[in-house]
């Protein structure tokens, strides 16, 4: 079942690459409008036609077609970039076969092109060799999922980078877990409303004004005149530290449905706070490390605390993909 659910992360990732594509419209006609196609002249002058109309739209233009019902036959028209082929059958039978050029602007067929090539790129670098998804795609998943912009992001993955014992793939990724359960957290979430006075509504709240939300990590901020520790992870896209922190997050999307190799690693807690191992704990909290020297982690969250997936941003991500991957992935 695990292994179901991490490839419909990897589902997710291709409709994330390919969602500009557009899928196969089928378009009948009545048999009134094959009629007037009475030559071959004529419905070369209907594909160059549509083809002009829609040339600036190069989705329609790449993956379009039509079917034409005749009382003894059917004609079937597909576009595909700067051709269209047309085909009729007489029952089952083929009787014509033909690949028109299409009359399109050399600009179009440039950017038809140009796209055709930066989807094949995007595709490659969001796969590994082995089929499993890329850093470069779980980065852009997670702002997509998130809405955030890369500087967005660049500045949630530097903060557990920090607070953890540096490129310690597990302690930052507890105090990733954190951060992720105070997105998940009323109390946390309306505290971030508040004291950064966003106008928004639960839903709108972002994983970045969680991290952002004033004095809640120290590390982004200077003490001592000495800059913010988290200025040091600042863009980090390598080491044990930043893939800690970065699959911590990517997998908490979906629901922490975590590949057998990282079971090990990526750190699930329900712990809302944590104190340097050289801090006292307030009050008659235990706390726990999850590595020798790190970070102690308290104060558990109630359930009565805990935000549905489907009331935060993240509904709105899946909901727009694709409503099946939606309930599949987080059940």
């Amino acid at each position: 079942m695990k292994k179901f659910k991490c490839a419909l992360i990897n589902v997710v990732a291709l409709l994330m690459v390919c969602q500009s594509s557009s899928s196969l419209n089928n378009n009948s006609f009545a048999r009134d409008d094959f009629n007037d196609l009475h030559s071959i002249i004529e419905l070369e002058n209907f594909i160059n036609d549509f083809a002009r109309t829609n040339q600036s739209n190069l989705d329609v233009l790449s993956n379009t077609s039509f079917v034409f019902d005749n009382k003894d036959s059917k004609s079937f028209i597909r576009f595909q970039g700067d051709k269209a082929v047309v085909q009729i059958f007489h029952g089952n039978n083929l009787s014509y076969n033909k690949v028109f050029n299409l009359n399109l602007d050399s600009k179009v067929l440039f950017d038809f092109e140009r796209k055709s090539t930066m989807e094949n790129y995007f595709k490659a670098k969001f796969f590994n060799a082995d089929g499993s998804i890329s850093n470069f795609g779980k980065e852009h998943i997670i702002m997509k999922a998130f809405n955030l912009n890369q500087d967005m992001l660049d500045f949630v993955l530097a903060g557990p980078m920090a607070e953890g014992i540096e490129d310690n793939y597990i302690d930052v990724s507890a105090a990733m877990r954190t951060g992720i359960n105070r997105f998940f957290s009323y109390v946390w979430v309306y505290h971030a409303i508040d004291r950064l006075a966003l106008d928004c509504s639960l839903d709108q709240v972002t994983i970045y004004d969680i991290f952002r939300d004033p004095y809640q990590f120290s590390v982004y901020y200077s003490f001592d005149n000495k800059p913010p520790r988290y200025e040091k992870f600042l863009g980090v896209k390598d080491g044990e530290g930043y893939q800690g922190a970065l699959d911590t997050l990517f997998y908490s999307i979906y629901n922490d449905n975590i590949p057998d190799s990282l079971i090990d690693k990526i750190v699930v807690h329900d712990y809302l706070e944590f104190q340097d191992k050289n801090d006292p704990i307030p009050g008659n909290y235990s706390s726990v490390q999850f590595v020798n020297g790190g970070n102690k982690h308290y104060r558990h969250q109630k359930d009565s605390d805990r935000i549905s997936i489907s009331d935060t941003c993240l509904s709105s991500f899946y909901q727009d993909l694709n409503g099946d991957v939606y309930t599949l992935s987080l059940n």
